[in-house]
């Protein structure tokens, strides 16, 4: 049984788009994670010298903030 060569070019066509979308995705993606903004030094020092807030440093890339009083809360800074 042979495959026609219609059949064939489409399929080819259709290999080469995805590829193409996905090669578009993926540096997209790295673009988009390669820019974005840093933790102002000003920012930094705020909660290191005059807050009531204790940090718990738990590794390199993690801190856990603690306020007196408070119940809940969330802070996701993604430039730090």
């Amino acid at each position: 049984m042979t495959i026609k060569k219609g059949k064939t070019k489409k399929i080819l066509k259709v290999l080469v788009s995805i590829i193409f979308v996905t090669a578009l995705l993926f540096s997209a993606f790295f673009i988009y994670t390669a820019d974005y903004y840093h933790a102002e030094y000003e920012s930094v020092e705020v909660f290191a010298t005059a807050s009531p807030v204790t940090i718990e440093t738990v590794d390199d890339n993690t801190m856990i903030f603690s306020a007196p009083g408070a119940k809940t809360g969330l802070i996701f800074y993604p430039g730090w």
